[in-house]
């Protein structure tokens, strides 16, 4: 539970929810100024003038009384997340001409240095306002950026829309595992340096990417992870690391997954496909497609015949494939068809690219009685 600030601190007092009415009319001495009550005014205008507070601001007003509060938390704004080594950056984004990004540093004890940057756009996209201000935070509000985040996700209705991870200048006394966003849309780990096993366990245990998954960081063999923090439409693997095997694949719930520079070879890509093959699709139906790079090219490739592989046939399926890489649209004339056990559902084998990719996808539509079937097309 996140600590409000004593309102009697002066410090940390929080914005008075009046606002300032200039100029003062000639009946009223010039010392005198005029104020607005804020709470006073129709909702949609509350939050119209609300769309221009900073961050800080809309804290500590949301901490005034239970009708600021619920005043303040349909603010939506986005959250990005950078881990440079030891500088953690969080931009803020409120809307497309109000960004905030708070650098966050240890300063002494019992407080967190923190400079925040400003950023307003016009309706242009011409900078109105750009400055930086260096302010120190009391700690029993913003301890860490974890702290902050969840701090800002009780005020406010926030998307933690990205997460960066650069690995290379992590230190030993960085504790990246005390990182804990929790649902994030991209988590993105980028690195050329080997990741600790524990480190990264805990960073996909503690982050948990929705939308894409992207581990560019080596890692060893001996790396072990529960498949189910594996939750994401998209995961792309393009370092090597002997962790990955056909069944830890199979078992993970991400609809399309992409691994460069792996180990993998056809026998070990066909070991996927059998399971796919034989599976209850009810607990897989989410599955999309696989896309690997061999180790080493694949010259005259042997599909077992108990897969009962088919060349394409054009009254079933379409010629092009709608993927990630590019081209965008993966021809699949040459592609080997399978049926699963549900006898509804058709999936395509194709070895490509000179023998040094291997692709397996299944259409988005099932077989009919007429044998027609949908898919992507070429527009």
């Amino acid at each position: 539970m996140t600590r409000w600030p004593d309102r009697k601190q002066e410090s940390i007092s929080p914005p008075s929810s009046r606002i300032p009415l200039y100029p003062a009319p000639s009946s009223v001495p010039m010392s005198t100024t005029l104020l607005i009550p804020l709470l006073r005014l129709p909702t949609l205008f509350i939050r119209s003038v609300l769309s221009y507070f900073d961050i800080d601001d809309l804290i500590k007003l949301a901490s005034l009384s239970k009708k600021s509060c619920e005043l303040v938390k349909p603010m939506k704004v986005e959250l990005k997340v950078n881990v440079y080594g030891e500088d953690r950056h969080l931009e803020i984004q409120m809307n497309s001409r109000n960004t905030e990004t708070w650098k966050f540093k240890q300063g002494k004890p019992n407080t967190t240095e923190i400079t925040t940057r400003i950023e307003r756009k016009d309706k242009k996209d011409m900078f109105i306002d750009k400055w930086i201000l260096s302010k120190t935070k009391s700690a029993d509000l913003y301890p860490t950026m974890a702290e902050t985040i969840r701090c800002l996700t009780e005020v406010l209705t926030c998307l933690v829309f990205e997460v960066n991870i650069k690995t290379n200048s992590l230190s030993k006394e960085s504790k990246i595992e005390d990182l804990r966003v929790g649902e994030c849309s991209n988590l993105m780990i980028i690195g050329e340096k080997c990741m600790e096993n524990s480190e990264l366990a805990q960073i996909l245990e503690n982050i948990s990417a929705t939308e894409l998954l992207s581990i560019s960081v080596p890692t060893n063999s001996e790396f072990k992870c529960n498949p189910n923090h594996f939750k994401c439409k998209i995961l792309k693997i393009d370092r090597k690391g002997g962790w990955v095997t056909p069944q830890l694949l199979f078992e993970m719930k991400c609809s399309r997954i992409v691994i460069r520079d792996s180990h993998f070879d056809l026998k070990d890509c066909i070991s996927f496909v059998w399971r796919w093959k034989l599976c209850d699709l009810k607990k897989h139906e989410k599955f999309e497609c696989l896309e690997i790079q061999f180790k080493d090219a694949v010259r005259n490739p042997v599909i077992p015949e108990g897969l009962g592989a088919q060349k394409w046939n054009k009254k079933t399926r379409n010629q092009f494939y709608l993927r990630l890489g590019d081209p965008v649209y993966l021809n699949c004339q040459n592609g080997l068809d399978i049926i699963q056990e549900d006898k509804e559902t058709l999936a395509t084998i194709l070895i490509h690219n000179d023998g040094h990719d291997f692709f397996f996808g299944v259409w988005p539509k099932r077989l009919t009685t007429t044998g027609g079937i949908g898919g992507s097309s070429r527009p």
